[in-house]
């Protein structure tokens, strides 16, 4: 009897461990969506700590990029743009190139692809745009 009841209580444990997975700083825990979903003019959460050269964010369908600060609109950057996912779902990234530096990200999707969620790599904050 001792033994089931061990073993159950061992069991119950090794399935919350497997069903916390691996941490937030592995995975991500919203949407990882398709390329498409990236496309459109993104507004930085205010606070969230973004780019510094605007708070806003074009993304086109061409793989360009232009950055500027609302409202006034005129772009004080260019760059361009690319979404990494690997086949396993584990490696999802997302590249800004400007002035030929690149900045990888991992990123995440949600409200229905409305909020885009990136965290450069080897960072623990995030920068925060909601689509406009």
């Amino acid at each position: 009897m001792k033994f089931k009841i061990i073993s159950l209580i061992f069991s119950f444990l090794l399935i919350a461990l497997l069903l916390s997975g691996c941490g937030e700083d592995e995975h991500p825990s919203g949407l990882l969506g398709e390329e498409s979903d990236f496309y459109g003019i993104w507004q930085e959460k205010e606070g969230s700590g973004g780019f510094g050269i605007g708070d806003t964010i074009k993304l086109n369908s061409d793989k360009t990029c232009e950055f500027y600060w609302s409202p006034g609109g005129a772009i004080h950057h260019y760059g361009t743009w690319k979404r990494n996912l690997s086949n396993n779902n584990f490696d999802y990234h997302f590249v800004i190139t400007l002035n030929e530096k690149d900045t990888v990200y991992n990123y995440d999707f949600f409200d229905n692809y409305k909020t885009l969620r990136l965290r450069e790599i080897n960072s623990d904050s995030y920068i925060i745009y909601y689509k406009q």
